[in-house]
């Protein structure tokens, strides 16, 4: 309760000052004078239902979130597992290959972002091709290929990083 009083004794200043600009100022700043008493106003006199909202807002995100989860988990269970099972891929392989996959997917349009925004040269586009090509593929040889690519391109692109010498300017 006490903390309440406090926030309403600062709101009481707040007022107080806004009826002195009143008295002391002209037509503009008696209009936004008044806007800030009908804010003051509006927080003042609903903070019990805010509080209301902001916790019903939170249980229907985690209410959301698990049944999304319990709609993943079941799919997987279901339909998924099953099937990967058959075709002799584990979980552990399937999350390799589709972290490779993503990897490879932002390769080949970083890629082409880059070339497009003028910000690589064609080399480049089509070393990072080649290595989001390679990644996308599931078996292991290509993502080790994909991944060397990547890794030769990075290495190279630091180096000249590094050379550059930074200036400034004031």
């Amino acid at each position: 309760m006490s903390k309440d009083m406090g926030i309403q004794d600062k709101r009481v200043i707040e007022l107080q000052n806004i009826y002195e600009e009143l008295d002391t100022e002209g037509k503009e700043t008696i209009i936004s004078a008044a806007d800030k008493l009908l804010n003051i106003q509006k927080t003042f006199k609903y903070p019990q239902e805010l509080r209301k909202r902001h916790f019903r807002d939170i249980m229907l995100y985690i209410t959301l979130g698990l049944i999304i989860a319990c709609a993943i988990w079941f799919f997987w269970e279901i339909f998924i597992n099953p099937a990967l099972q058959k075709a002799g891929i584990t979980p552990l392989n399937m999350a390799r290959i589709i972290v490779t996959a993503i990897i490879g997917i932002l390769c080949v349009f970083s890629g082409l972002i880059g070339f497009l925004l003028r910000k690589i040269s064609f080399h480049w586009l089509f070393l990072l091709i080649i290595a989001g090509i390679a990644s996308l593929d599931p078996q292991i040889l290509t993502d080790f290929i994909g991944f060397s690519f990547l890794a030769f391109i990075i290495t190279v692109l630091l180096t000249q990083k590094k050379d550059q010498k930074v200036t400034f300017s004031r």
